[in-house]
């Protein structure tokens, strides 16, 4: 091959990736806005939920602060490594409020390559679920969510038979059931410097802080808080880190669980290799059991732990 073939050949690939990247577009959501706008600045569209149906690999949704209600939000596309989809609040922070408790506040179900910053949910059954999709066999994976705040839901953040997810500086708190759950073989999932805890004057307290559970593998869980003091006005309930059902090879680091009302940390009911490192269990519940580490299952570490 001469040499000016081969420029042109990497010529032609240029011009094919930046032609790529020209078809990205930004499009922009408001309650002031309408689903029959273009989705301009100007223009904005007036539901999340026709963004996410819109959105294309490589686009950018800003969706500004403000209460859009009762929406449920289904992902109907996926990104790509080079040109993820990409959801985010500006002006302050979106919320969502299902009012109901039913059915999910975003849904990813087996798309892959999507960033989700700076939304909060509530009054859903779950307020952010990613699971696999069985019609079209395909998982849900490479989920970045940022600052995602669900409150008063039945589980706040749920993922299920997904992998290569990360959720950072996330604050779940007041699920009902679990603030942030990973299950069903999600694998290769980092959870890291995310807040978890049931605020007294809510008034629905969640009964896991972290539940992982059936199965799920090769997670990490890292400088994470659960719990909280009653100064801060926090309700003494919950567990803290609690591997169960075959949950096995998580690292739980530099994690801290603050008066829980059973165990701080888990592995049970057969979860195994799994290890806690440079974590602190604190206080426990004037009228509940606790327990610091509860390790009934084999093979697991707790190293340089302090409780």
């Amino acid at each position: 091959m001469s040499k000016r073939m081969l420029l042109a050949i990497i010529c032609c690939a240029w011009f094919i990736a930046a032609a790529g990247g020209l078809n990205a577009a930004t499009y922009y959501v408001s309650i002031t806005g309408d689903d029959t706008n273009p989705g301009a600045k100007t223009e904005p569209w007036r539901t999340i939920a026709h963004a996410a149906q819109q959105a294309q690999a490589g686009d950018t949704v800003c969706v500004e602060e403000g209460n859009y209600g009762h929406e449920h939000v289904v992902l109907s596309n996926s990104g790509t490594a080079a040109q993820p989809i990409v959801f985010k609040g500006y002006n302050g922070t979106p919320l969502l409020d299902g009012e109901d408790g039913k059915g999910y506040g975003i849904l990813i179900a087996g798309k892959s390559y999507i960033t989700i910053d700076g939304f909060e949910i509530t009054r859903y059954l779950v307020g952010l679920y990613g699971r696999s999709d069985p019609d079209a066999d395909l998982s849900t994976h490479h989920i970045n969510l940022h600052n995602i705040t669900p409150y008063k839901n039945h589980h706040g953040i749920y993922f299920a038979g997904s992998h290569d997810v990360v959720i950072r500086h996330c604050t779940a708190h007041n699920n009902e059931m679990c603030n942030f759950l990973l299950t069903a073989a999600t694998t290769n999932t980092a959870i890291e410097d995310c807040r978890s805890f049931n605020e007294e004057e809510l008034g629905s307290y969640a009964d896991y802080y972290y539940a992982i559970s059936k199965g799920s593998t090769n997670n990490v869980i890292r400088n994470c808080t659960a719990g909280g003091y009653a100064e801060e006005g926090h309700h003494w309930s919950g567990h803290g880190f609690c591997m169960r059902h075959k949950s096995s090879y998580y690292r739980i680091v530099n994690c801290r669980s603050f008066f829980s009302g059973c165990e701080h940390f888990a592995a049970k009911e057969d979860s195994e290799y799994n290890e806690f490192v440079n974590c602190i269990a604190v206080g426990m519940h004037p009228d509940h059991y606790v327990t610091g580490f509860n390790i009934s299952a084999s093979h697991n570490k707790i190293l340089n732990c302090v409780v």
